[in-house]
This record gives structure tokens, C-alpha cells and sequence, in this order.
């Protein structure tokens, strides 16, 4: 899917896009950085895949939300790996987010937490059952938040597949 693509499916401007995909808030385009990879030159359409695709919309809602971008370079981090002890690609939860139908919400709390919404509740990863610090990764048994920030990861999903 090329920018062009993602911009007609989802009225995010190409510029918001090409920010996100230039920037360093998602996981891979740090490593790439460091690595400094070759890139196309101008004129040539950038294609990302669909997984790709979801995470820079989802990272454009976050910081148009008001979410700092350092808060949304963690949670890209976290949505983007495997949680700890697993090693199963399927489990990183930005891919069952957007293969899985029953997963609606993706809700930051006071800033500092997140959790993902499931309807049915059928995936058992911790950041479907609990609310996780975003820093520390940390479980929150008791978490009652004062703000919380949604994002509608069903209608999302279904603009870029």
C-alpha cells in the first residue's frame, strides 16, 4: 500500500503520513536509522505493508489526541513486539489488532496506561486483560483511570485492509 493509497482509504493527509513514516516513533524505522539503510529516490512510491499501514494510522490518532511523541514511541514499542516470554510472531498485539475482529478499542489512560478492548473477550495476551504501564510494562490490578483515550481500532482496521 503506498501513502497515496492509505491517504484515499483513511482522509489522513499524506504529509501526517510521510511524517510518521520519516519519524523515529515506530519501532523499525529506529533500527533502520541505525543501519541506514538505502532508500528510493524521489519519485518512487514507498510500499508498506498492512501492518505497517495500521501502526502509522494508530500512531497519527494517538498524537492527534494529544499524546506526546515520546509516549507514542513506547506504545508503538509495545504494540509492535511480542510480549515477554513470547516468541510467537502471531502475538504481537498490533497484528492480532488487526487480524482479529473482536478486538474494538485501543484505550490510553491518564497518559500512562494502555489496553486493548476485546468483544468477545477471546485473547488472553496481558495487554487484553489488563491496563499495563506504558513505561514499565507493569500490570494494574486496580486501575480506575480519570481520562482515558480511545481509539477505535475496529473502524481503523477495516480502513486499511
Amino acid at each position: 500500500m503506498t501513502l497515496a493509497n492509505l491517504e484515499a482509504r483513511t482522509g489522513v493527509p499524506r504529509v501526517r503520513l510521510r511524517y510518521i513514516a520519516d519519524s523515529e516513533i515506530l519501532p523499525g524505522n529506529r533500527v533502520e536509522k541505525a543501519a541506514a539503510p538505502k532508500r528510493p529516490g524521489r519519485g518512487v512510491a514507498r510500499l508498506f505493508l498492512p501492518s505497517e499501514a495500521f501502526g502509522m494510522v494508530i500512531a497519527i490518532q494517538l498524537l492527534n489526541a494529544g499524546i506526546r511523541r515520546a509516549t507514542v514511541s513506547r506504545i508503538m514499542d509495545i504494540l509492535g513486539t511480542c510480549p515477554p516470554g513470547v516468541r510467537d510472531f502471531n502475538e504481537v498485539p498490533l497484528l492480532q489488532a488487526l487480524v482479529h475482529a473482536e478486538v474494538q478499542w485501543l484505550e490510553i489512560g491518564d497518559g500512562v496506561n494502555i489496553h486493548m478492548v476485546c468483544d468477545p473477550p477471546r485473547i488472553h495476551s496481558s495487554l487484553f486483560q489488563h491496563w499495563l504501564q506504558i513505561d514499565t510494562g507493569a500490570k494494574l490490578s486496580d486501575y480506575d483511570p480519570l481520562v482515558i483515550v480511545r481509539i477505535n481500532v475496529r473502524r481503523l482496521r477495516e480502513l486499511v485492509r
